[in-house]
């Protein structure tokens, strides 16, 4: 029997390979691009929350400058300090931001840290600056409770797990009163665990500062008292 031997033409094999280096080519050059754009845009929007942040930190130490805020009232606050036009911010705006208003400073000297934090905790907010959930403000005897991002870098409350014992932490109403407040207590608890906001101390100035552990889902707690240990 004869057998009869097929062989492939060369150019139909030169041909294939290059089509599938071509096809190779631009899957790999279109998963760049895909990437590249996605990075452009992360980079886009932290630096556009970047802008609004510094421009409402300019905008509120004006008001707070120029106000004649004499007595410290949460409820009060709303209509003389409230940030509600957001249209010259960047076109950035969200029911839930222009509902919200800045309540106070906080500052971490150890961290060269200071930012101002909004009344309430949403998540459009908690992208732009640290944000109070639970708690009166000083000079009320509270657990002020502020919650902010962990960025793994220097911004918001990324490195409060550095913190040492006794490190100061600053509160400043909208009445310019400063408050200082001592790290008393550094520990991490599951996400459902709300022991740190509702035990405490409700004859004494408290401050408990919130931060996720991006590696382990666990929030980071960050305890101080008003006086040193």
């Amino acid at each position: 029997m004869n057998q009869i031997l097929q062989v492939e033409n060369p150019k139909k094999i030169k041909k294939a390979k290059i089509f599938q280096s071509h096809l190779l080519l631009f899957l790999f050059s279109s998963i760049t691009i895909l990437l590249f754009s996605i990075l452009g845009y992360l980079l886009y929007d932290q630096n556009k929350k970047y802008n609004m942040s510094k421009k409402l930190s300019e905008q509120y130490g004006i008001i707070r400058l120029y106000s004649n805020i004499n007595n410290y009232d949460i409820n009060n606050l709303e209509d003389s300090n409230n940030f509600s036009n957001y249209n010259n911010l960047e076109n950035y705006t969200t029911s839930s931001i222009n509902n919200n208003f800045l309540i106070g400073t906080i500052e971490i000297p150890k961290l060269n840290l200071y930012y101002p934090f909004f009344s309430s905790l949403n998540d459009e907010c908690l992208q732009i600056y640290p944000c109070r959930f639970f708690g009166d403000m000083p000079p009320k005897n509270s657990n002020l409770c502020i919650a902010g991002h962990n960025y793994e870098n220097d911004l918001f409350f990324s490195k409060i797990s550095t913190l040492n014992l006794d490190d100061e932490i600053i509160i400043t109403n909208n009445s310019n009163q400063s408050f200082s407040y001592y790290v008393s207590d550094i520990y991490e608890v599951q996400e459902n665990d709300f022991s740190p906001i509702t035990i405490y101390n409700h004859e004494d100035k408290q401050l408990t500062l919130i931060t996720c552990n991006n590696f382990n889902k666990n929030r980071i707690i960050v305890r101080c008292d008003s006086n040193k240990s």
